[in-house]
């Protein structure tokens, strides 16, 4: 994980809770903080995200017996989240706020 303060390399961390406890005993503020995960940490973080929404056996059964408009949702949802882990510098925070 890619850490920036105010547009700066900061440093990179094993995880984001790593970073966090660091910048907290720096007192940086959140704001001035940008976090970008790496590739595979990215997609890890996208899996994650998805089945917190949507776990295997809710996607089947969506897929199996779902309305159309429950499987577009859930397919926009997931389409989403891999375009965000398939960015250039993905940021968690915008990961975050892709919701189904």
């Amino acid at each position: 994980m890619k850490v920036f303060v105010d547009q700066t390399f900061f440093g990179e961390f094993a995880s984001q809770s790593q970073a966090q406890a660091v910048l907290a005993q720096s007192e940086i503020a959140p704001e001035r903080v940008r976090f970008e995960a790496r590739t595979n940490e990215a997609r890890r973080l996208c899996a994650e995200h998805i089945t917190i929404h949507y776990p295997e056996w809710k996607q089947l059964n969506l897929l199996r017996a779902g309305t159309k408009a429950q499987k577009d949702q859930m397919t926009a949802f997931i389409d989403a989240c891999r375009a965000w882990s398939n960015a250039e510098k993905p940021n968690p925070a915008d990961l975050a706020a892709i919701q189904p």
